[in-house]
């Protein structure tokens, strides 16, 4: 059953700053296994949908299963880490992701494919929604605001790794060795988590298990303004990227005749661009607050959306506008990820927990929608990308004005 911390629990964790690097490279490999085990494929996508006789947007379905996964199973696996301690489930998250991507790797049909991503994201979900909940248990205040720009940032660039790394698997071995490494992977972060991933969530912080508290805590996380605003900015910006995403194997590739690791290049700029500007975020953190840090992420991404609209109306759809509309939303998402979390988590800090899942639930659930839509008009149409990066990232706005308590400088 689902699981909510009672609000007469410690509120704030130990600020502790110590970290050895085995416990680093554990919550760096649990965090990334969920992007890596939805976003490996993407380069493959055309691949998939030729070998199976299928069309692309049913091809992205695999993308969706994953997507969808992630986020049952950090809804599920975030409230139970409350009641049942984090390791536990790490465990049995990194076991699952070894089997599901196995399966994955000899699916004889489209649909068994679909299926056994969405059982890889469930998997894969452990690492991302409990890795987030690590550093909770482990920081506070100022530090943790650092902490969650630099897990941003991360988790910003893991797609674009994981795409990267899966258009050279393409090119060398074909897309059914993608999900062999995923296996693989899985297996070593497995090792990493019995080696140095103590339980971080100790039995005396620990809630009642029951559907009511559930039910109760997720309703407080509701009303808590701080949290709508930053989930709002999350969901709609993770959906931004998303679109970018999604489309790009086929605007790059399938419209403009990028070969994959020409491809898989554009990911790489995207990726470097955001690691400079989830650095740049990591290092203001304790002196701007998350709001500004925030909108100055928008802002870029308004940029790339625009870019994309003006190609559209234009009729310059060129590799000169696609990759720059797409690698400024993507880079533009380092100063907006972790920011936003350290925001949602501050109005209700005794329900991180719960909140942490809910947000991450619905980020992929939002990301899940947005991959097919940008397909819904074929491989040769780049409307659905500018329209669905456009309202996204307008509706980042939105959450982000919902926002109390702004102050040019200073943390919160």
């Amino acid at each position: 059953m689902a699981a909510i911390p009672s609000t007469s629990l410690p509120a704030q964790p130990s600020p502790t700053t110590q970290l050895g690097p085995g416990f680093v490279a554990a919550v760096t490999a649990l965090t990334l296994m969920g992007p890596f085990a939805s976003d490996a494929v993407l380069p493959a996508l055309p691949m998939i949908a030729a070998e199976f006789e299928t069309t692309a947007d049913r091809a992205q379905l695999t993308i969706t299963g994953a997507t969808f996964g992630v986020a049952i199973g950090q809804l599920i696996l975030g409230t139970l880490s409350d009641a049942w301690g984090r390791r536990r489930l790490l465990l049995a998250g990194g076991i699952g992701l070894v089997v599901a991507a196995a399966l994955a790797a000899v699916a004889p049909s489209i649909e068994l494919l679909i299926a056994a991503s969405a059982l890889l994201g469930i998997a894969g979900a452990a690492g991302l929604a409990l890795g987030r909940a690590v550093l909770a248990d482990r920081f506070s205040g100022g530090v943790l605001n650092r902490a969650y720009s630099l897990w941003g940032a991360a988790i910003g660039v893991a797609p674009m790794a994981a795409a990267f790394g899966g258009a050279l698997l393409l090119s060398a071995a074909g897309w059914r060795s993608i999900f062999w490494v995923l296996a693989f992977l899985g297996a070593v972060t497995l090792l990493l988590t019995v080696m140095w991933m103590p339980e971080t969530h100790p039995a005396e912080r620990r809630a009642r298990a029951s559907w009511r508290a559930f039910g109760a805590g997720i309703a407080e996380v509701l009303r808590s303004r701080e949290f709508l605003s930053g989930a709002l900015v999350t969901w709609f910006g993770f959906a931004a990227v998303f679109a970018y995403i999604s489309a790009s194997p086929f605007i790059l590739q399938s419209m403009l005749g990028f070969t994959p690791v020409a491809f898989s290049l554009v990911l790489v700029a995207d990726g470097v661009g955001l690691i400079i500007t989830g650095a740049i975020a990591a290092r203001l953190a304790t002196a701007i607050s998350p709001h500004w840090l925030i909108a100055m992420g928008l802002a870029i991404a308004t940029v790339g959306a625009v870019v994309a609209v003006f190609a559209v109306a234009m009729d310059a759809v060129n590799p000169w506008t696609m990759v720059a509309s797409m690698v400024l939303i993507g880079a533009s998402m380092g100063f907006v990820f972790g920011s936003a979390t350290t925001l949602a988590v501050s109005g209700r800090p005794q329900l991180t927990g719960t909140a942490l899942a809910l947000m991450g639930s619905v980020q992929f659930i939002f990301a899940g929608i947005a991959a097919p839509l940008v397909g819904i008009a074929g491989e040769d149409s780049v409307v659905p990308f500018a329209v669905v990066a456009t309202v996204a990232i307008g509706c980042a706005w939105f959450g982000l004005s919902l926002a109390g308590g702004w102050r040019a400088g200073g943390r919160r």
